[in-house]
């Protein structure tokens, strides 16, 4: 009876043994997707739960696809998220997603750290490019193939002081203003309002030559990034706005110190900013001292009202060991119109589909966020700045080319080079390093 009985246990504990043994090795056998994000916000602004939209994904992922985990890696800061992913990518053990900082796009894509989506979306029918802002997809492709999708974007702005302008009783301009309405409210905010002989208001502040470059139809690299074009009659009407604009100031550089005290009447700044200081309470505590609001850029003579956007990547590592289940999860984020629909309120950028903003319920939801007294630009003028952006310049070259050219611009505003020949001579050597 005893030997009956020891045999039942071993019987048992060999079934328990064995139940666990196949646990341990269905879990071993279930995909497991993770994913790399920054714990603060990708827009350099205060957040709150900075993953809430990314969790909120995830979750109707995995109600569909109930067999997969997904594990979030967060806790690297933005600042370090750079170095973080490299010394992953290095070491081979990078996220099967992650985020993709802006100066890291094009370097990453040509070495091979993303995979290329281009069979992925070639396949799937329910996915086209067609639905997202032109610009914002565009900010995903590298030598015509995709090695990301579009999260949320952030296009440029410019804040109008309004205070200021009513100060000197000049109306708060439109989103069809120009380069010259620009200038003449700038000449009329520039004034010596206490009689040391000096201005202490002032037209503008980080208003720089690429903004204006942009609205004024300036082209500064062909297509294939082989060839620059600086010295060209449209980047110089650019530059000699620019120094027509820094000359009222009478030798004063204009600080942000002088922008947030009230003293500036424009300001470029993102719309992420926008949504996130232009409503209580971080109104209060950044720009309560004056009224605000934002508007288009202007345009140049030979240009159209439109800005930079700036994009909000995510890719795919080329290691992954489920590369559909990685694009399907990659897709939910991106794509799925029930998430995108909520960057309106779990966010502080713009969604990446084309047809969320003109919905009711995204004019809803961009009330709610903004100000109590309706005192903010309507949505439907932000989805037509959206429609009319240029994604941000990033090919491999661009950050040492931009850097020659911001450095020679700057000495030709100030006044200490020769407009014709110091762009001639830009034009040479960024030739030059483009085809080293």
């Amino acid at each position: 009876m005893q030997k009956k009985y020891i045999t039942t246990i071993m019987i048992l504990l060999f079934a328990i043994a064995a139940l666990i043994c196949y646990a341990q090795y269905s879990q071993n056998r279930q995909p497991v997707l993770t994913i790399g994000v920054c714990a603060d916000s990708y827009w350099d602004v205060p957040a709150g739960e900075s993953t809430a939209l990314m969790e909120k994904a995830i979750k109707l992922f995995q109600s569909e696809h109930p067999h997969v985990q997904v594990r979030l890696i967060t806790g690297i800061q933005k600042s370090d998220y750079h170095e973080w992913l490299a010394e992953k990518l290095l070491a081979g053990d990078e996220p099967d997603l992650y985020l993709v900082l802006a100066d890291d796009f094009s370097t990453y894509a040509s070495i091979g750290a993303l995979r290329d989506l281009t069979d992925l979306m070639e396949k799937d029918p329910d996915w086209s490019a067609e639905n997202y802002y032109p610009a914002v997809i565009k900010a995903c492709s590298h030598e015509g193939k995709y090695y990301a999708l579009p999260l949320e974007a952030a296009p440029s702005l410019m804040f109008v002081n309004k205070t200021l302008l009513t100060r000197h009783h000049i109306q708060m301009p439109d989103n069809h203003w120009t380069w010259q309405d620009f200038y003449d409210i700038s000449r009329q905010i520039t004034t010596d309002t206490d009689g040391d002989g000096k201005p202490d208001a002032y037209g503008s502040y980080a208003y720089n030559w690429k903004d204006a470059a942009l609205s004024n139809n300036v082209q500064l690299f062909s297509e294939n990034h082989r060839q620059a074009y600086f010295n060209t009659p449209q980047l110089k009407s650019t530059l000699s706005f620019l120094i027509k604009l820094k000359e009222l100031n009478q030798g004063y550089e204009v600080s942000a110190k002088d922008f947030d005290l009230g003293r500036v009447a424009f300001r470029p700044l993102t719309f992420a900013e926008y949504r996130t200081y232009q409503p209580y309470p971080w109104r209060i505590k950044k720009y309560s001292a004056f009224d605000w609001d934002v508007v288009s850029f202007p345009v140049g003579p030979e240009g159209k009202a439109i800005a930079n956007i700036y994009t909000m990547r995510m890719g795919i590592s080329p290691r992954t060991r489920h590369p559909e289940l990685a694009w399907k999860l990659l897709k939910t984020f991106s794509y799925r119109p029930e998430i995108q629909l909520h960057v309106l309120d779990m966010s502080q950028g713009l969604p990446a589909r084309g047809d969320i903003l003109s919905t009711p319920e995204a004019e809803q939801l961009f009330n709610q966020t903004m100000r109590d007294d309706g005192n903010h630009i309507a949505l439907s003028v932000i989805n037509s700045i959206m429609s009319a952006t240029m994604p941000e310049t990033n090919f491999l070259k661009y950050t040492g080319a931009i850097l020659q050219a911001d450095t020679c611009i700057q000495k030709i505003i100030s006044g200490t080079l020769p407009m014709d020949a110091a762009l001639n001579q830009l034009q040479a050597d960024i030739n030059a390093y483009l085809l080293q």
